[in-house]
């Protein structure tokens, strides 16, 4: 199976190390600063979940 690469929208790179070791070797995670974004991501919304489609659609469109 190949490996699927998630961009895991953050540059705290142990959250992402938690979350490989949560999920195995199924994905490759890249953080932000993998990526070469070093821009400080936009959390405006309420919740959680509204801070993690702001910052999804942010990676996607930039």
């Amino acid at each position: 199976m190949d490996q699927k690469t998630l961009v895991f929208a953050t540059n705290n790179q142990h959250k992402v190390r938690e979350v490989q070791a949560l999920l195995g070797n199924a994905y490759r995670f890249l953080s932000l600063a993998d990526i070469e974004c070093q821009e400080e991501l936009p959390e405006t919304s309420d919740t959680l979940e509204g801070n993690a489609l702001q910052k999804a659609r942010y990676v996607r469109d930039h």
